[in-house]
């Protein structure tokens, strides 16, 4: 499998789009998301605004099976150019 290669099907880019709309990004990078402004891009992203948003993504992951990464602030983090699964 190519490392870059998305994790994600068709049908969970669209279960998530449809449950955070504009709150969802694909395939984005994470520079903007850090204080040092480098990294590649992930699979997906969600701004969580609440406790609900944030448990339902990671229980979708964990049901899936799937990787997944709490960012806060963005501090102290480095992400390499080949993103994040």
């Amino acid at each position: 499998m190519n490392a870059s290669a998305s994790l994600l099907a068709p049908g969970d880019r669209a279960a998530l789009g449809e449950r955070f709309a504009e709150r969802v990004r694909f395939d984005a990078p994470l520079a903007p998301a850090t204080w040092w402004n480098v990294g590649g891009p992930a699979d997906a992203t969600v701004d969580a605004t609440g406790v609900d948003d944030a448990a339902f993504a990671l229980r979708w992951c964990l049901r899936r099976k799937l990787p997944f990464f709490v960012l806060g602030a963005g501090s102290n983090v480095l992400v390499g150019d080949g993103g994040v699964r």
